[in-house]
């Protein structure tokens, strides 16, 4: 009742039938670029874990992404918060929209700062999360990489939620498809586990830099 209150508040619901088709509609196709962002970003994921568990003999590698892969959904939920400001603040204040923008990158060049100290309690309290030796120094080699990652997706987080803000669904969705199908292929040419580290670290990246490149020319000009 909430969730229908609002609608009908925003007038995305109306008492004529043709407002209300068509606004479903509306809802629908956003709801469904959304849906195909999200399924393109856990299909790499799978398809990262497939690669790794064709090279992983004993198992340690795989439990190494597992944890790695923990650490950086933790660390990211702070990048989340800061995010959350690109796509309430920004299409509301479009007078200020730069000043917010300067803002928002600016705790988050301070938040990267801070991930440094995370990562680093992190890797003195693996013992606590597994007690295979092999394991945790597989973790410890990576940290480096584990932090330009974690880095990475929270830049890129930032720019996701301006287009989010800005209702740009078919923009976020390209952008997914693209970094699917780019990891795809790099994955089929790595010849072990640092090879496929490298990769998903390149894929972001370039994903992080398609997303400033849009934003710069579109949102934030």
């Amino acid at each position: 009742i909430i969730y229908l209150n609002f609608l009908y508040k925003k007038r995305y619901l109306n008492i004529k039938i043709n407002n209300y088709f068509r606004n479903c509609f509306k809802i629908l196709k956003s709801g469904i670029f959304i849906q195909i962002r999200n399924m393109c970003l856990k299909l790499l994921n799978i398809l990262l874990i497939k690669q790794i568990l064709f090279y992983d003999i004993q198992g340690v590698e795989l439990a190494s992404y597992i944890i790695s892969n923990k650490m950086i959904d933790l660390g990211i939920v702070s990048y989340f918060g800061i995010g959350t400001i690109g796509y309430t603040m920004v299409p509301a204040n479009t007078k200020n929209k730069e000043e917010i923008m300067k803002r928002v990158f600016y705790w988050s060049h301070l938040l990267s700062i801070l991930t440094l100290l995370y990562v680093g309690i992190f890797s003195h309290v693996l013992p606590y999360l597994t007690s295979d030796i092999l394991v945790i120094n597989k973790i410890k080699e990576k940290i480096p990489l584990l932090y330009s990652i974690l880095v990475v997706q929270g830049y890129s987080n930032n720019y996701d939620g301006l287009l989010l803000g800005y209702k740009k669904f078919h923009i976020q969705t390209l952008f997914a498809v693209f970094t699917l199908l780019t990891g795809k292929i790099c994955f089929y040419f790595s010849k072990n586990i640092n090879h496929l580290w490298y990769s998903i670290l390149s894929i972001y990246s370039l994903r992080l830099l398609l997303l400033k490149l849009y934003n710069n020319k579109y949102i934030t000009e």
